[in-house]
């Protein structure tokens, strides 16, 4: 190469990367093993960078939201949860005026878990 010549590099897949790293953008998960005698996995899912939320009772998706826009200060997801033994679920999510929320799970209307979230 001569001298004061720049290399020109090949272009990158720098925006399938990107498309890709979106997608696994840190969502906020969590999971509870929910009931005495009849065991129930609950799962939660939500990522605010895509704005979706999912949640799973046993690896079934029970319920799917997707929000481009206006996130809510608070939102509320109510499960039930069991056949035999049931149960009632309440997640809420509290936005935090930039980023990060704080979360509240409620079985049979008792807190059994709080979290926080960036």
């Amino acid at each position: 190469m001569a001298s004061g010549a720049t290399a020109i590099s090949a272009p990158t897949a720098w925006p399938a990367r990107l498309a890709r790293r979106l997608r696994q953008a840190w969502p906020m998960r969590f999971a509870l093993e929910i009931g005495e005698t009849e065991k129930n996995r609950l799962e939660f899912q939500f990522n605010q960078l895509l704005g979706s939320t999912i949640i799973k009772v046993n690896n079934n998706e029970v319920k799917k939201t997707v929000r481009y826009f206006s996130e809510p200060l608070r939102e509320r997801h109510v499960v039930e949860v069991g056949k035999e033994e049931r149960h009632t679920v309440f997640i809420e999510k509290q936005r935090k005026l930039l980023f990060g929320q704080k979360y509240m799970v409620y079985v049979n209307e008792r807190l059994v878990k709080l979290l926080h979230g960036v």
